[in-house]
């Protein structure tokens, strides 16, 4: 009976972890022996001349070990589940007050995340956005707790950084308003680092991406003015 536990011990006991999970994890194993003999076949329990003092218990011995289990992180790259967007220039209308043309871009961008846990980091920035834009900013102002934004109008560069699983989702509430008329079409670069640990050692890996913005043109509607006779 030994052998066989030993075998199936050595060989078809396994530790799977959670999905997304990495770190230590301490595994508490207790081995418990128990002796087929009762009564007078048993030596007798803290006997010191059956040399078992401090033995309450001849029959069933145990023994407690804790075995830790390292692992190691890895990261999740960020999904770019697109490289281009088309919008059309004042929102298709072709009237002389030209509505403002808002263009949802951290949709359009669609950055995701396979992490689960929140161990992992982002640290993104995004530039080539137009510098004559009427706005650039976030539909809600209210940045989430541990999430670093920062939006600069004048350079067209916005940076986001934070845990992946609340950052990335923040993200996609970016917005960009272009000025009436503007039909030129521009060109986003992505960058960052993706960041995970597992409380022992760390992980990184960079990303890039380019996502191309293309603004389709509308001929405004003319206005005839008819002088006086």
């Amino acid at each position: 009976r030994e052998d066989l536990l030993n075998d199936f011990l050595n060989g078809n006991l396994n530790f799977t972890a959670a999905p997304q999970f990495s770190g230590a994890a301490n595994i508490t194993v207790v081995a418990i022996s128990t002796e087929a003999a009762n009564g007078t076949d048993l030596a007798d329990a803290n006997s010191n001349s059956s040399g078992t003092e401090n033995d309450n218990n001849t029959k069933i011995e145990t023994d407690e070990t804790i075995i830790t289990v390292i692992i190691n992180a890895t990261v999740d790259p960020p999904n770019f589940n697109a490289d281009n967007t088309t919008v059309i220039e004042n929102n298709a209308s072709t009237n002389a007050t030209d509505p403002d043309l808002v263009v949802d871009i951290g949709m359009r961008l669609n950055i995701t995340t396979d992490d689960t846990d929140g161990s992992e980091r982002v640290n993104l920035t995004i530039t080539g956005f137009p510098t004559d834009n009427i706005d650039l900013r976030f539909s809600d102002p209210m940045v989430p707790d541990n999430v670093n934004v920062n939006v600069d109008n004048v350079t067209g560069v916005v940076m986001v950084e934070g845990p992946s699983s609340v950052a990335l989702p923040y993200l996609m509430l970016l917005e960009v308003i272009l000025n009436d008329d503007d039909d030129e079409d521009f060109q986003l670069n992505v960058t960052g680092t993706i960041f995970d640990t597992n409380g022992i050692t760390n992980v990184t890996d960079q990303f890039t991406i380019l996502f191309n913005v293309t603004v389709l043109a509308v001929a405004d509607e003319p206005t005839v003015n008819v002088g006086a006779p």
